[in-house]
C-alpha cells in the first residue's frame, strides 16, 4: 500500500436541496486528488519519468463507494494498471495495484460490512475479484466471460460482517451494430455463477445497468430490436440471487441508462436521449413509471440513492454547446463540465445545477451515502489529468 497526501485545490459554490426547497449549501469541500504515485516500494509503480498523473487515455475514471464505517473505496486504471484505494475518515489515501493489462471502465461494489467486489476487462475477457475483509485481501481471479466484453456493471449486498458478499454482474458483448447481447452472472456468497443470456432476438442490446435491493435485482439496457433509428430501454427483473430473469419489457425510449432501487421498491432511472439527460421514477418496483424529467444537456448519467429519500445524479454536462459542435459533442471534452442533480424527497423534487463553472470535467460518478443525506462526486479534470472526489451534503 502506498500513501498519498490530501491536496487542496479549490472551493466551489453550489446549491443543495432539502424537502424540495433550494438553499445555499456552501461548497463541495476540499477535493481529494487521486493523482499520481509516491515512494514506489514493492509494487514498483513508479515510471521512468517519476510519479505520473492518472492517465485518462482510456476513459479510466471508474468507481467509488463508502462502507458503513465511512471509508471511501476507489477503483481506477493508470496506464493499464488496475488500482484500488481506500480513504478512511481522517486518514490519507492508501492504494495498491490489483492487476496489469486492464482496459477501461472497471467496476466496484462495496456492501458496507466488509465485502468488496472488483470486476474488470482485459483483451481476453471479463474477470472478477472478491474480498470479505474490506479490501485488505482478495481471493482468486474468476473469469466471467471469454468474449470481448463492454461496459460491465455490478451491484452487491451483504451476507453479514466479514462474510463473502452476494450480487449480480451484468455486461454486453458482441460486434457493435451487428449483434450485441446482454449477459448476467450471479455472485452467491463470494462465488460467481455461470452466465445467463437475456434474449435479444439477434439485435443490438447493449449498455446495461443494474440495481436492486438485497437479493432482488433489476437490469435495464438499451435495445434496438424494433429497428429504426430510435433506441428503446428494456427491463428485466430477478426475484432472488438464484432466480430466473423475467422476460424483457420495454419501458420507453432512451439509451445509456443507470438505475438505483430502494428498500421501498422505488426505482430511480436516468438515461440520455438525443444528447439530453432524463430522470424517471417508478414508485412500485417497475409496474408503473412516471413521466420523464429533463435534467440538462449531456451524456453518461449515473444515479445513486438511499432509503432516506436521497437521490444523486451526475453526468457530463454540455450546456456550453454551440450549433457548430453538436455533431462532435460526444468527443469534444473541452465543451463538457459536470452536471449534478439532487433530491431529499425520493425524487419528487429535483434540483439541477452545474457545480463547477469550467470545462473539461468528464466521466462523472456519484455515490449517495446509505446512512446519511450526503454524497460523493467523482470526476476527471482533463486540464491536469487528475481524478477528483468531492464530498458534500444533499
Amino acid at each position: 500500500m502506498k500513501n498519498l497526501g490530501f491536496c487542496v485545490f479549490f472551493t466551489w459554490l453550489i446549491c443543495g436541496w432539502t424537502q424540495g426547497v433550494a438553499y445555499a449549501l456552501g461548497d463541495l469541500g476540499a477535493p481529494i486528488l487521486v493523482q499520481g504515485m509516491t515512494k514506489s516500494k514493492a509494487g514498483k509503480m513508479r515510471t521512468k519519468r517519476g510519479p505520473p498523473p492518472i492517465s485518462i487515455a482510456y476513459n479510466n475514471a471508474s468507481a467509488m463507494q463508502r462502507d458503513n464505517q465511512g471509508t471511501l473505496h476507489i477503483l481506477w486504471v493508470d496506464d493499464g494498471d488496475l488500482l484500488y484505494g481506500k480513504i478512511a475518515t481522517g486518514s490519507e489515501l492508501t492504494y495498491r495495484r490489483l492487476k496489469r493489462g486492464v482496459q477501461r471502465l472497471p467496476v466496484l461494489g462495496v456492501d458496507g460490512t466488509g465485502g468488496v467486489v472488483v470486476v474488470y476487462r482485459t483483451k481476453t475477457g471479463l474477470f472478477g475479484l472478491v474480498s470479505a475483509d474490506a479490501g485488505e485481501s482478495f481471493g482468486k481471479v474468476t473469469q466471467l466471460s471469454k468474449k470481448n466484453v463492454f461496459a460491465p456493471t455490478l451491484r452487491i449486498w451483504s451476507n453479514g460482517v466479514n462474510q463473502k458478499p452476494s450480487g449480480v454482474v451484468a455486461w454486453h458483448s458482441g460486434i457493435k451494430s451487428v449483434d450485441t447481447t446482454v449477459y448476467a452472472s450471479n455472485l452467491v456468497k463470494g462465488t460467481f455463477q455461470g452466465q445467463t443470456e437475456l434474449g435479444t432476438d439477434g439485435t443490438e442490446s447493449e449498455f446495461v445497468a443494474i440495481g436492486g435491493h438485497k437479493d432482488s435485482s433489476i437490469m435495464v439496457w438499451r435495445d434496438n430490436r424494433e429497428g429504426g433509428r430510435k433506441w428503446r430501454l428494456y427491463m428485466s427483473q430477478q426475484g432472488s440471487a438464484k432466480g430466473t430473469w423475467t422476460a424483457a419489457k420495454k419501458i420507453g425510449e432512451g439509451m445509456d441508462p443507470s438505475v438505483c432501487v430502494t428498500s421501498r421498491g422505488e426505482i430511480h432511472l436516468v438515461f440520455q436521449d438525443r444528447m439530453q439527460v432524463f430522470y424517471r421514477r417508478s414508485p412500485d418496483n417497475g409496474k408503473t413509471w412516471l413521466d420523464a424529467v429533463r435534467l440538462g444537456y449531456g451524456l453518461f448519467a449515473k444515479v445513486s440513492c438511499n432509503d432516506f429519500g436521497g437521490v444523486g445524479i451526475a453526468w457530463e454536462e454540455m450546456r456550453y454547446r454551440t450549433k457548430s459542435d453538436v455533431g462532435t459533442l460526444a468527443k469534444n471534452n473541452k465543451a463538457k463540465t459536470v452536471g449534478l442533480a439532487t433530491s431529499t424527497d425520493h425524487g419528487r423534487n429535483i434540483s439541477t445545477i452545474v457545480p463547477f463553472d469550467r470545462k473539461s470535467l468528464i466521466f462523472a460518478q456519484v455515490e449517495v451515502s446509505r446512512q446519511a443525506q450526503t454524497l460523493d462526486l467523482l470526476f476527471v479534470d482533463e486540464a491536469d489529468m487528475t481524478i477528483r472526489v468531492h464530498a458534500t451534503d444533499l
